[in-house]
Order: C-alpha cells, then structure tokens, then sequence
C-alpha cells in the first residue's frame, strides 16, 4: 500500500478539485471512524472543518485516487478569531464549567499563537491490525514532531480521550494536564484531559527516532493552501 501524507489547509477557500474531492472523503471517513465508537447522534463534523488545517494519511490507489486512510485537524486560534467563530477548547471547557481556571485564561489569553488538535480518526476500511494502527500513530508522530514548527505554531492543545489513551500518547510528546479528567457531552460523555504541549519545537527524543523513520514521507508531503506565501495559490504545492 502506497501512502501519502496530504495537508489540506482551509478548505473552504480551496477550488483544486483533488483537494475538494480528498477532503470530502475524509469528512465521510471521520464520520465512519466516529459512529464505530460513538452513538449514531454524535456529530464529528463541524464549521471548523471548513476554515481549519486537515492532516490525512491517504493511500495511493492504482488510478491516482485518493483515499483517507487516517486523519486529523488544526485549528488556529488566529483562524478561528479570523471567521469569528469562538476557539474550540475555549468554547468546549465554557461548556462544562472548566474554564474559570487562572492557568487555562493565561493560556488561553496570551497573545502567542496556539492551536487545538482534535479528530484523530482512523478510516474503519483500514482498520486491519495491530501493526498498521502503531504505523498510523507512527504517521502522527511525524506530523507532531514537524508540523508546528514549520507552521510556526509554538504552543498546541488537545483533549486527551482516556479510553483510547490519548492522554497518555499526548504526555509522551510532553503535553502537560491543564484540566484534569471531565465529562465531554459532545462524545457520549467520554472522560477526557485538557493537554497542552508547550513546546513542540523540541519533541522528546524517543519521537524523534520514530519521526525519522517517516521523514522522507513528511518531506514529499502535498499541501493544498490558499496561502499566497506557498509557491502557488490554489496549486498543490508539493513541499520541498
């Protein structure tokens, strides 16, 4: 299985039709990938798909296609601020009650950047084993130890599903507990805790090794961008 990593940033100012077709699949795939664990009433899809960045691991099929494999998406907090729609995390812990804390308002009120990362799925199509599910985590880690520096993102949050062990994955790449364990309403009431990672231009070393072994993947990485700074608007841009 040919795999190519993809980075679909904004969407709704995206006319490439592989990129609109891509991104689509993926909205399909997280929906998939959320009904296998959650009620059929969860709702995985929502405004910030169409303005944040998506991560997706697609595999190469025989024609050329694209197919959604694994994914993920980041919001920044500028993005958000930019459509004036209210910051996931900071609406998320309004809604339980959690975010009174003097910790989470410098965080999140500081003028530095920051980004949440929320919706890693996996396309239950490709659900095969236990040694393709660790070389997905192994795709995540590449984009954990590359994405945010190269986008200039020098501080990102997560809520950390303790079913599934996120938390304890986030912690592993440094993520410190900003909120400890509370009732999520909008999954089923899993139990998740707040994690930011701070510093995420230095990733622990033991992520670094395995990063290394996908550097050549996130190397030959597509992005779809409408940002101008890229070598083109609305092209694929294929990173150097």
């Amino acid at each position: 299985m040919k795999l190519q990593i993809v980075i679909i940033d904004e969407p709704i100012h995206i006319e490439n039709p592989i990129a609109c077709q891509l991104w689509q699949k993926t909205l399909w795939a997280k929906e998939k990938g959320y009904r296998k664990h959650y009620q059929t009433s969860i709702m995985p899809i929502g405004v910030e798909d169409f303005f944040g960045t998506h991560y997706i691991v697609a595999e190469v099929k025989s024609n050329g296609n694209m197919e959604p494999v694994g994914m993920l998406k980041c919001v920044r907090r500028s993005q958000s601020e930019r459509f004036s729609i209210p910051f996931a995390p900071a609406q998320m812990l309004k809604s339980v009650g959690k975010d009174r804390d003097e910790n989470v308002q410098r965080i999140l009120n500081s003028p530095d950047e920051v980004s949440y990362v929320s919706s890693w799925t996996t396309n239950p199509d490709y659900k095969k084993d236990a040694e393709f599910s660790a070389l997905l985590k192994d795709y995540m880690t590449v984009y954990a130890c590359n994405y945010f520096k190269d986008a200039k993102i020098p501080r990102w949050l997560a809520a950390g599903v303790t079913q599934f062990k996120m938390d304890k994955y986030l912690e592993s790449l440094g993520g410190k507990e900003i909120v400890p364990e509370f009732s999520l309403p909008i999954i089923d009431n899993q139990t998740v805790r707040m994690m930011l990672i701070a510093d995420p231009y230095n990733p622990p070393p033991e992520h670094l090794v395995v990063a290394s072994t996908l550097q050549s993947a996130w190397d030959n990485r597509i992005i779809f961008s409408p940002n101008n700074t890229q070598k083109g608007a609305f092209n694929v841009v294929r990173a150097a």
